[in-house]
């Protein structure tokens, strides 16, 4: 017997769209033409051994811990006991303390990579600076 859609059914459904994103897989996945496995069964393992990036899409640029905070999100969500998945109101405030994370990484990649850029510009003028002005 198959019960409806109920809110604590949706909070799962999230928890495995999260991971399809991360991980860049559809939930049911051929591992080859014999053998198929549901997402939620391959990311529950490697998250219970801690080896998350094994597993996650290359093109996602996550520090460690906005890493850690997304898998926590979406592993909560997958809980077997409906009544243990968090509520909505817990899964945005999580989002948002993730999303913060990320910000605090990006900054800090986008600020060594402007710094970068003016090192470069600087280096540019004082070399050129320096062949213009010597006296020949």
């Amino acid at each position: 017997m198959t019960r409806g859609a109920t809110h604590k059914s949706d909070i799962y459904s999230f928890g495995v769209v999260l991971f399809e994103i991360l991980c860049k897989r559809n939930a049911f996945v051929q591992k080859d033409k014999n053998n198929d496995t549901f997402l939620v069964s391959l990311v529950k393992h490697h998250y219970e051994n801690n080896n998350m990036r094994e597993i996650m899409f290359q093109g996602v640029k996550l520090n460690e811990k906005a890493l850690v905070t997304y898998s926590d999100i979406a592993y909560s969500c997958l809980n077997e006991d409906p009544t243990l998945r968090p509520s909505l109101e817990r899964i945005v405030h999580r989002l948002e303390q993730a999303l913060k994370e990320q910000r605090a990484m990006m900054t800090t990649v986008e600020d060594f990579e402007r710094d970068k850029v003016i090192t470069r510009r600087k280096r540019r003028k004082r070399t050129k600076h320096a062949l213009f002005s010597h006296n020949f």
